[in-house]
């Protein structure tokens, strides 16, 4: 028959027992038996409703675990309005999940989904090893230990940045299955500004010139070129130093990965140097009528590198436009040499020579500058 134990008006039924070792408080009920419930007094289902079925199914909010997918139901929390699960633990600990396939060495945490406190980072494991991470600043890094472009693994910055870096092989595979078109878009304040499709066996690069970095002889400092003026080579390098800096420790702040202990080297010492260079020369504005040593047009300062100031790009090779002096008329299909002060000039006859840097497309005028010059589109041959 049954038993009930009714409390007062207010307060609460409690069951002592003693405290000896080896004292449980057990409930057992025969194979044959139903389920125990928490209910209200009314006998409704609630989200205060807790049951373990005769299954061993856990149901909070829901008095039927069992009628979940049985891929996941041992436990059931079910609401009508929002819902989940909190895990506290103090700012110096980590709250974990683990996923199981036994109970021996890594056995027991093949999948984990682990959250460290001490730096705000969240991990996901495979195969008892950290896969993915998302640290304090919402960058993600895969298959490496943190968010470094120099450590092999995948990582995608909280600002945009996305890196892909390997040991060796191809670091991305761009794949268009069904047809030929787009296979990767460029944009600059939302507005397409060039791509690179597939035709076929074809690859195109749209809407684009080839381009090099320079510095200006001597590697000295900034000064005014106008977009467009026509740049010469010189018999002289480019160079790019850097300091020394010192190795970087592991510290206790740090998430150490397996088998690493503070104070182990996290990033190596580096000897200051002068990046090898073999290809790059420094450039001047051409100053020459009929320069041979022609090279480009000066494209704009280099402004994405905090470090190497002095840094310029040239357009060599494409479509640009070029620096025509006040006075001087051209015509489409004019091939354009240097006329010694910067600016470009047409050619005296229609064969492409070692002084020829470009050729006319249209003669619409992009910018004209103070100095009465203007600038036109072409299509650079300076290689």
């Amino acid at each position: 028959m049954p038993i009930k134990l009714n409390g007062e008006t207010s307060g609460s039924i409690e069951l002592d027992v003693p405290a000896a070792v080896g004292s449980d408080l057990q409930l057992t009920l025969p194979a044959t038996a139903g389920e125990v419930i928490v209910k209200e007094a009314d006998g409704s289902v609630d989200l205060g409703d807790v049951e373990i079925d005769s299954s061993g199914r856990l149901g909070i909010g829901t008095a039927s675990p069992g009628s979940f997918n049985s891929g996941a139901n041992q436990l059931v929390i079910q609401s009508s309005g929002n819902c989940g699960l909190t895990i506290d633990a103090t700012s110096t600990t980590s709250s974990s999940i683990h996923f199981a396939d036994g109970d021996s060495g890594s056995e027991s945490y093949r999948g984990i989904v682990t959250y460290n406190h001490a730096n705000d980072t969240m991990e996901l494991f495979t195969a008892a090893t950290s896969r993915l991470r998302i640290d304090s600043t919402g960058e993600i890094s895969v298959g490496s230990t943190g968010y470094n472009p120099d450590n092999n693994g995948v990582g995608l910055g909280s600002g945009g940045l996305f890196y892909a870096t390997r040991a060796g092989g191809a670091c991305a595979i761009f794949n268009r299955n069904t047809d030929d078109g787009q296979i990767i878009l460029f944009r600059q304040a939302s507005a397409d500004e060039g791509s690179i499709t597939v035709s076929g066996s074809t690859v195109s690069y749209n809407g684009a010139h080839l381009s090099r970095w320079s510095q200006l002889p001597g590697g000295v400092e900034r000064t005014e070129i106008l977009r467009g003026s026509v740049l010469s080579n010189l018999d002289e390098m480019c160079e790019w130093s850097y300091d020394a800096q010192d190795a970087v420790l592991y510290t206790e702040d740090d998430e150490l990965p397996e088998g690493v202990s503070v104070g182990d080297v996290k990033t190596l010492a580096v000897a200051a140097g002068t990046e090898n260079n073999e290809q790059l020369n420094r450039m001047q504005v051409s100053d020459v009528e009929g320069d041979k040593d022609v090279s480009g047009v000066f494209q704009s300062w280099d402004d994405d590198d905090d470090t190497y100031l002095n840094d310029f790009t040239c357009a060599m090779t494409g479509d640009f436009v070029i620096r025509i002096a006040q006075g001087t008329t051209v015509a489409r299909g004019d091939l354009l040499m240097s006329a010694g002060d910067g600016t470009a000039k047409p050619q005296d006859d229609d064969i492409v020579r070692s002084k020829t840097i470009a050729k006319v497309t249209s003669t619409t005028v992009s910018e004209t500058y103070s100095d009465g010059s203007y600038c036109v589109p072409c299509v650079l041959m300076a290689c």
